[in-house]
């Protein structure tokens, strides 16, 4: 199974998205590691995202091809970035299924204020991907990171993942 954790910057994606792979004994793959590892961070330009989604696909396409589940997080503002997991997916006869994440504006500035090991988006980088965000309106799941404990948001994904 593919999951996609999406979302703007500081929604909680990273902090549910490792935590949830932990907890089910998934494979993990994050958008800020791959663009730190491609010495991308701060670059966010068309041409930058799209080497940093290649990367994913990649690694998410070996891991597919050896029968792990992935937990993917990235913010997947752009309809033809799922499109291509949705496809990868297809190619490798695995199932996706869509979480969101989403917090409230105060508490997203309060999480992008402080240092994080592998994002650097601050404010102005949550604000551009705001405008240009291309909301999903096919079925998922979405989980409101601000006034809920993990334990809860773990609970809720694993009932929409696994129909518990």
């Amino acid at each position: 199974m593919l999951v996609i954790i999406f979302g703007l910057p500081g929604t909680g994606k990273s902090f549910f998205g490792e935590k949830l792979s932990k907890h089910l004994d998934w494979e993990y793959i994050n958008s800020d590691r791959i663009r730190h590892a491609l010495n991308l961070r701060g670059k966010y330009e068309a041409s930058d995202k799209k080497k940093v989604y290649e990367a994913i696909f990649q690694k998410a396409k070996e891991l597919l091809g050896r029968n792990k589940n992935i937990i993917l997080d990235a913010t997947f503002s752009d309809h033809k970035q799922l499109a291509e997991a949705k496809e990868l997916a297809y190619n490798m006869g695995k199932e996706i299924k869509l979480i969101e994440m989403k917090a409230d504006e105060q508490t997203i500035k309060e999480r992008i204020s402080k240092k994080r090991k592998y994002s650097e988006a601050g404010f102005d980088i949550y604000e551009k991907i705001k405008n240009e965000f291309d909301p999903i309106k096919e079925p998922h799941l979405v989980l409101v990171s601000s006034n809920n404990s993990v334990h809860k948001l773990l609970e809720k994904a694993k009932q929409y993942l696994f129909h518990e």
